[in-house]
């Protein structure tokens, strides 16, 4: 038997008392915020993970997601999720970074060209994108 339980979606709410002393007057203590990953921003690792690996592994378009999300009942502007991506591709940079370094300082590198049509909203049509692929393993086949 399989089942399903549809995506849920949470608000999260960080409660920050603020304590105050009746002997030191005035001094008031209250936790720090905790960062987040979207300076001002609502979303969690989580979601942020969630939207990037819908955009990127299952090649569901952002305008996609914000029709899903609207679904849910969370009404955002496409905008606002290519906002999200970029947040998420900076936090990404030193991960980048060392995967690059890594499969570059191979004695040997595969690679694969691959070409895809992707819209180009200046043309109203479809242009030839391509997807590069770097594999360093060395086993035989």
């Amino acid at each position: 038997m399989l089942d399903v339980v549809p995506a849920i979606i949470k608000v999260k709410r960080i409660r920050r008392p603020r304590y105050g002393c009746r002997r030191c007057e005035g001094a008031v203590v209250q936790a720090p915020a905790p960062a987040r990953p979207v300076d001002g921003g609502l979303p969690t690792v989580g979601l942020l993970a969630y939207v990037a690996v819908s955009k990127f592994a299952w090649h569901l378009p952002l305008h996609r997601q914000v029709q899903m999300l609207a679904g849910l009942g969370i009404t955002l502007d496409r905008s606002t999720l290519v906002h999200w991506i970029e947040r998420a591709a900076w936090w990404l940079q030193p991960l980048h970074s060392l995967l690059l370094e890594t499969v570059m300082s191979a004695p040997k590198v595969f690679c694969d060209d691959t070409p895809l049509p992707v819209q180009d909203r200046t043309r109203r049509r479809t242009r030839i994108g391509r997807l590069w692929c770097y594999a360093v393993d060395d086993r035989p086949w």
